[in-house]
């Protein structure tokens, strides 16, 4: 049996005819010229839909696609706020959903705001709306229910949320064109908010690519054809926020013959559903609501008691030729880019019935017959290939990549994140002869991508800020065989040619894969200790008798799992949230959302294929002005590889460096700085153990050469295309930053990094906040111990890498004056990571040592 999805193109199936013999139905340009922008065809189409499919009340406006259906309608229903408003914009919605939602609210300027869902319909959960109503209040400008896959949600219960809050309406009905309510009308029929249908062709409805707005109020479909129109008014001139959205008139004229077939497609569909559930009733369904449903295809949930990792079901079913895909998993709120830029209220219906559904092949034309075989299908695959449960699961050995078989349930250590820093503390313990230790008594490193290594080195332009020795240091002199032979691999040898000089980090990337791959390998060498790539932690928490859960997912088979662990070592990266630059002032105000069309993180900014696009956008500007907030090393780079490009590309540019704090250049000695006349330092700006001057707060290498030539230090010749500009104040405003911010072409925001740190429970799991939950604190302290909100150590749980905020006791060095973070690759790998295997090591033998006298229980003031 060969059985797919849906068709891949509806749209030239044989219920439409070919376009060939809808060429006389099409006007020429000459005779459209009489109609609206839109086109004659356009006209006919949303004439003949608003009169056969909703009862001739309201007004259709065709789109493109639906995706910027959903941007214009946001931005025209949302409630109307001032720029100078200091709180976010939210724009509620449910977390399972498709990304188009959320992206079209995110371009029309407001941040998502996930809510729950309702486990019998699958749509937004009245309960958790409200809650985040009462949260937020008058900050959530619009609210974007979704008909969730084409189900009949109560519109009346949104008017009610109109009335009650003054938020907008906007209705994601993709799936609903051909859906009927209880009284036989077409979904949202009479409802005076923005209603959005997609004409995409995987839909019922599907034309290929298109879109169609519903509103029972006229008047807000004539503002979203003018916005559609560039926002122009009469007479032709942009009047409001504008795109070009409209359909193409041969789209048109196929969605004019679409709906002559609609009625037949849409009864004949909910016959194929009708059978699924009679012949699958083990499965879970929405409920039947209102006359009919639309299916797109047949969404349904796998029971817990069978037993079956949806993977694995999909899988065998493809073997037999039967394809299924997961419609919507991951949900919004575990997409990176969503995690980072939205908010969402506690999602556990979300992530209960994302990670079971599982949605079964259906289209127009398949036949009754060929869905009884389907589910007949499923029935004896279910029958003949069930798995053991999660209980027998933990009992048997299982395989992890490319690891040998292993038993596990407990193990001493466990790493969140494989990346540089997590690594850093194995390579400090190779190098101290405390590795075999560690990994003899229960090492497990949890990586979410496929691989240990690099993390995101790879992805940016800029070089290194340590010193190509630096990074061959963690493995010269190692007692670690494995890791000692590494320094005659090309890659190690490429590196050592730098000598003292920095390095791609390109090509650090590449070493840091190469240490990974051997650390992989010794790793899973040892009986109790493993490495689990494609593995994300989903959240820890902490045990009655002071251990950790370590609760996981694996990403290939989607298999969730308990680890039980005595200490854990958190290196789950860094993130630059847009959040905060809704929040943070600069010169008096955010700088989100007013300058958010001509605004990047350097984050961004910095990475591959983002700069050359952002800088190619700058080509056509003449005398382009690009300002840089932040003085950070980030900011240095930002600059150099900006003025790089100026000079390949012919751009006569300029930029400009808004920074608070003063900047300063780091020097071997006193005796250098003093030979090249600079003497911007006293003795809180000298490192006591090594004599450099700004040891950790000074520039290097050449984001130094440059800071030099911006501050006429030494002989360095000026760059006259820089301007420095110090605020002084924060948070007072300064209205000329702010000029200079509103006429520039480009801002490059230079903030930093906040953690991206794991949720954290405690043993009655309710969530535990951490001061890292305080974005002015670190996470950490100087013993990088993760702190709580009340800044004590949590026992057993510790922090590594960019943004832990990690700020160096006097112990190791460093000049008295400095109070940043310190995020040296040689001190995590050397003083920090020994560091934080002394302590994990230190942490389990006390626990090991207590537990025995069964009142085990960890006091922060004992680890000191």
């Amino acid at each position: 049996m060969k059985v797919v999805l849906m068709q891949d193109l509806p749209f030239i199936s044989a219920n439409v005819p070919k376009l060939s013999s809808m060429k006389s139905k099409l006007l020429t340009i000459e005779e459209g010229r009489q109609y609206s922008n839109y086109g004659p065809t356009n006209t006919r189409f949303e004439t003949h839909l608003r009169d056969q499919m909703f009862g001739g009340v309201g007004s259709c406006l065709t789109v493109c696609n639906a995706t910027i259906g959903l941007m214009i309608a946001i931005k025209q229903a949302a409630r109307v706020r001032a720029n100078s408003s200091g709180s976010p914009r939210y724009a509620l919605m449910p977390a399972f959903t498709f990304a188009a939602a959320a992206q079209a609210a995110l371009w029309a300027g407001y941040t998502p705001l996930f809510c729950d869902i309702d486990p019998a319909t699958w749509a937004a959960c009245p309960q958790s709306e409200r809650r985040l109503i009462e949260k937020y209040h008058d900050s959530i400008d619009v609210i974007v229910p979704y008909a969730t896959f084409g189900y009949n949600i109560d519109l009346d219960h949104y008017e009610n949320l109109h009335r009650l809050t003054g938020a907008g309406i906007v209705v994601d009905a993709a799936a609903s064109l051909g859906s009927l309510n209880g009284e036989g009308s077409n979904f949202g029929t009479g409802f005076k908010h923005p209603i959005v249908y997609s004409m995409h062709a995987t839909k019922p409805f599907g034309i290929g690519e298109g879109g169609v707005i519903y509103c029972a109020d006229p008047d807000v479909i004539s503002t979203l054809r003018e916005m559609g129109n560039f926002g122009f008014g009469t007479p032709r001139s942009a009047t409001m926020p504008g795109l070009n959205s409209k359909l193409t008139e041969v789209a048109a004229l196929v969605a004019l013959e679409r709906l002559d077939d609609i009625e037949e497609l849409s009864a004949h569909r909910q016959a194929l559903a009708d059978i699924y559930r009679q012949e699958l009733p083990e499965f879970l369904f929405q409920p039947q609501q209102g006359q009919r449903r639309a299916y797109q295809f047949m969404p349904t949930l796998i029971p817990d008691e069978l037993d079956y990792p949806r993977a694995q079901l999909q899988s065998d079913l493809s073997d037999l030729g039967i394809k299924t895909a997961n419609y919507f998993s991951p949900h919004l709120m575990e997409q990176p880019y969503f995690a980072n830029q939205c908010k969402s209220d506690e999602l556990s219906v979300t992530n209960q019935i994302s990670g079971k559904v599982i949605s079964l092949p259906l289209w127009s034309d398949m036949t009754e017959e060929l869905v009884r075989e389907v589910a007949l299908t499923i029935k004896k695959t279910i029958n003949t290939r069930r798995l053991k449960s999660y209980s027998q699961k933990l009992s048997e050995k299982v395989v992890f990549g490319n690891s040998d078989f292993k038993n596990f349930e407990h193990f001493d250590f466990v790493i969140v994140g494989g990346g540089p820093a997590g690594l850093a503390p194995l390579l400090a313990a190779a190098k101290s002869g405390d590795l075999p230790k560690l990994l003899e008594k229960g090492l497990c490193l949890i990586e979410r991508s496929s691989k240990v290594g690099a993390g995101r080195l790879g992805k940016y332009i800029i070089t290194s800020d340590s010193s190509a020795a630096t990074f061959l240091s963690c493995i010269q002199d190692c007692p670690v065989p494995e890791l000692a032979e590494l320094v005659s691999h090309p890659i190690a040898m490429e590196i050592a040619s730098a000598g003292i000089d920095c390095i791609p980090l390109t090509l650090a990337a590449s070493f840091m894969d190469l240490i990974g791959e051997t650390l992989t390998k010794l790793i899973n060498s040892y009986p109790s200790s493993l490495v689990l790539t494609d593995t994300e932690l989903t959240n820890l928490r902490r045990r009655e008798d002071g251990s950790w859960s370590v609760n996981i997912r694996l990403l290939r088979s989607e298999q969730t799992m308990t680890l039980n662990a005595s200490a854990v070592l958190m290196s789950t990266g860094a993130i630059q949230s847009q959040e905060r630059l809704c929040q943070e002032m600069v010169s008096g105000k955010p700088l989100l959302p007013v300058f958010g069309k001509k605004l990047v993180q350097s984050d961004d900014f910095l990475s591959h294929g983002i700069f050359d696009d952002t800088i190619t956008g700058l080509e056509n500007i003449e005398k382009p002005h690009v300002v840089i907030v932040g003085g950070s090393t980030s900011a240095m780079s930002c600059a150099r590889h900006i003025l790089r490009a100026f000079d390949e590309r012919h751009i006569d540019g300029r930029i400009t460096m808004l920074h608070r704090n003063e900047l300063k250049v780091f020097y071997p000695s006193v005796e250098a700085a003093s030979s090249e006349g600079y003497n911007e330092f006293n003795e809180d700006d000298i490192c006591p153990l090594s004599g450099f001057v700004h040891r950790f707060g000074g520039f290097r290498f050449e984001s130094r050469m440059l800071a030099k030539r911006l501050l006429g230090i030494g002989n360095e010749a000026p760059e006259l295309r820089v301007t420095l500009y110090r605020l002084e104040g924060e948070p007072k405003a300064d209205e000329e930053a702010w000029q200079i911010m509103e006429n520039a072409d480009l801002i490059v925001a230079c903030l930093g990094y906040r953690p991206s740190a794991a949720i954290v429970l405690n043993s009655d799991d309710t969530i535990m906040p951490l001061q890292a939950n305080d974005s002015s604190s670190p996470m950490v302290n100087d013993k990088c111990s993760i702190m709580d909100q009340n800044h004590e150590e949590i026992p057993g749980l510790f922090g590594i890498g960019l943004a832990a905020g990690f700020r160096p006791p006097p112990s190791m060095g460093g000049e008295r004056s400095f109070n940043g973070q310190v995020n040296g690759l040689w001190l995590w790998q050397n003083d920090v990571g020994r560091m934080v295997a002394q302590r994990m090591i230190e942490h389990v033998s006390y626990g090991v040592l207590h537990a025995k006298n069964s009142h085990y229980r960890i006091e922060s003031s004992l680890l000191h």
